[in-house]
């Protein structure tokens, strides 16, 4: 009985009458990942506390213009299924009125940047985080004062 040399065989594909092993196809390039904004809302507000709230509100900043929103429903999760759901969406920035140390440790454990102490309209926060007017006062949440830390949030 012949013996056929092992296709996957370094010496066997330099030789000559045996084809080439084939290579897999090169790879797609990874998606690129989405750095969407989430606002907790409740009647079209930036919901006060996001450890409670029952739909996010998702933006793309990139957007041009008018900002695509789109709601999802947010509700009887653990705080650490939250950060993980807010995670799985896509989300990198959380822009909420009060949240729990817990649940921002979770967000931040997640690489997901927590920017609290807001209130107003959703899309005019949105709006003004789209032209870096976040800061501005109408935007403080009542009883919320600037702090130094880490994160830039804003903290009682």
């Amino acid at each position: 009985m012949a013996r056929r040399p092992c296709i996957f065989c370094e010496n066997a594909r330099k030789r000559p009458g045996i084809p080439a092993f084939p290579q897999p196809p090169s790879p797609s390039p990874p998606p690129r990942p989405q750095s969407l904004v989430a606002v907790p809302v409740f009647r079209g507000r930036v919901s006060p506390v996001l450890d409670t709230c029952t739909c996010l509100t998702l933006m793309d900043p990139r957007g041009g213009g008018e900002a695509e929103a789109r709601t999802v429903s947010f509700a009887g999760a653990s705080l650490s299924q939250r950060a993980g759901e807010i995670k799985r969406l896509g989300v990198r920035t959380v822009i909420c009125g009060a949240v729990s140390e817990t649940l921002s440790s979770f967000l931040e454990a997640e690489g997901i940047d927590v920017i609290s102490g807001v209130s107003g309209e959703a899309r005019e926060v949105f709006a003004a985080y789209r032209s870096g007017r976040l800061g501005d006062e109408k935007f403080r949440m009542p009883g919320f004062r600037e702090s130094p830390s880490p994160g830039g949030n804003l903290h009682p």
